[in-house]
């Protein structure tokens, strides 16, 4: 699934991703960063090779 997710962040401007808990988000975001990080390593450093995940704290009410 993470695989599926990267090429679709990777296929548009900017992406969303939700998820049902704090857990799952940071779960999600550390394995897209890694997968980010092979491409660059593949591909070699380059600023549109690079993703950057960090999730989100709990909105304001």
């Amino acid at each position: 699934m993470e695989e599926r997710v990267f090429a679709l962040i990777r296929a548009h401007r900017s992406t969303i991703v939700f998820t049902n808990s704090r857990r799952s988000a940071e779960r999600l975001c550390a394995r897209l960063n890694e997968l980010a990080a092979d491409e660059v390593a593949g591909a070699g450093p380059s600023p549109e090779a690079t993703a950057r995940c960090a999730p989100g704290g709990r909105r304001p009410r």
